[in-house]
C-alpha cells in the first residue's frame, strides 16, 4: 500500500480517524529500513508528509502521533510513556533494526529518549535527528503546568505570546479555539471543532511532559537540524543536547523560523541532509 503524502489526503483521511491515528503511514513501499518521524507539540505528524519525495523511494515513512489528539482519557502522562508507548507501534513495523528516527519539537525528546529504550535492549539505532529540539531549563517534578496562553501560542505558532494576551486565564471555547487555530494554520481550516480541540489537549499535555523530562544519556550519534530565522534573544543551541548524546553532534542550519521547517524550502534542506546521513548508516 502506498499511501499519498499530501495534507489534503490526510485531512480526508481524518475524518475517519485514520488521519489522526498514532501510527500514520507516509509511505508503506520499499525495503529500506524506515524512517519514523515523531510529532511537534500538537501531536500531529502531518507535516512530515512532504519528506518523501526528498528521501529514496524505496524508504518507508512513518508519522507517529499523539494518543490525546483521540483519546482524552489516555494515560500517557509523560515523555517516557509516549516514547514506550511508540517504540510498540515502531517495532510491529519494524521487528529488527537499524532504527531511524527524526523528531521535531517536542518530539525530539521523544525520538532521543526512543533512541535510549532501543540502545538499552541492545537494538542498533542507525540515524537519530532532531528539528530545533531543545530540553528546557525548567525541569523535574517542581515543573509548572503550561498557562492557557501558553497553549494558545503553542497552538498558533506564537509562543513568545507577542500576540497573545499572556494574562489569559482560560483558553476560548471550542469554537472560539478553533476558529483561532484555522486562521493561523490554514492547512488545519477542514478538521471538526472537536478535533481541534483534540489538539489542544496535546498540546497542553505535551508541553508538561516536556517540563517534566530529565533526558538520558544516547550513546550514538546525533543530526540536529536548527531554525535560524526569528530565534528569540536567549534561544538554545545544540550544544545543550552534548551533556545527553554520547557521539558526535552534527549541526546543520535551515532558513526558517520554528514553526515553517516543514515548509517545502525546508523540508528540502531537511531532506537532503537526512537522505545523506541515512546513506551512510
Amino acid at each position: 500500500m502506498f499511501v499519498t503524502p499530501t495534507v489534503a489526503g490526510l485531512l480526508s483521511d481524518a475524518s475517519e480517524h485514520g488521519g489522526l491515528d498514532v501510527l500514520l503511514p507516509l509511505r508503506t513501499t520499499g525495503d529500506r529500513a524506515p524512517l519514523f518521524c515523531v510529532h511537534p507539540f500538537t501531536g500531529l505528524s502531518w507535516g512530515y508528509a512532504g519528506l518523501a519525495r526528498h528521501l529514496e523511494s524505496d524508504r518507508p515513512l512513518y508519522g507517529l502521533q499523539s494518543p490525546l489528539l483521540t483519546d482524552p482519557d489516555s494515560a500517557v502522562a509523560d515523555v517516557a510513556a509516549l516514547a514506550e508507548r511508540y517504540l510498540e507501534r515502531i517495532r510491529a513495523v519494524a521487528p529488527q533494526g537499524p532504527y531511524h528516527l527524526l523528531g521535531w519539537s517536542f518530539g525530539g525528546l521523544v525520538a532521543h529518549e526512543i533512541a535510549v529504550r532501543l540502545r538499552e535492549r541492545g537494538e542498533q539505532v542507525g540515524v537519530l535527528a532532531l528539528l530545533d529540539a531543545y530540553p528546557v531549563p525548567q525541569q523535574g517534578p517542581a515543573a509548572q503546568p503550561p498557562t492557557p496562553a501558553e497553549v494558545l501560542g503553542v497552538l498558533t505558532g506564537d509562543p513568545e505570546l507577542r500576540r497573545t494576551d499572556p494574562s489569559l486565564s482560560v483558553l476560548p471555547d471550542d469554537e472560539e479555539l478553533a476558529r483561532l487555530v484555522r486562521e493561523a494554520n490554514p492547512a488545519l481550516a477542514q478538521l471538526r471543532t472537536a478535533e481541534i480541540a483534540g489538539i489542544a489537549r496535546a498540546a497542553a499535555g505535551h508541553v508538561e511532559a516536556m517540563r517534566h523530562h530529565l533526558p538520558r544519556r544516547y550513546d550514538g550519534d546525533l543530526l540536529f537540524v536548527t531554525a535560524t530565522e526569528d530565534r528569540p534573544e536567549q534561544a538554545p543551541t545544540a550544544d545543550v543536547w552534548e551533556p545527553y548524546v554520547g557521539g558526535q553532534v552534527t549541526r546543520v542550519d535551515v532558513a526558517a523560523n520554528h514553526w515553517s521547517m516543514t515548509e517545502p524550502a525546508p523540508l528540502a534542506r531537511i531532506g537532503a541532509a537526512l537522505r545523506q546521513r541515512l546513506d551512510e548508516a
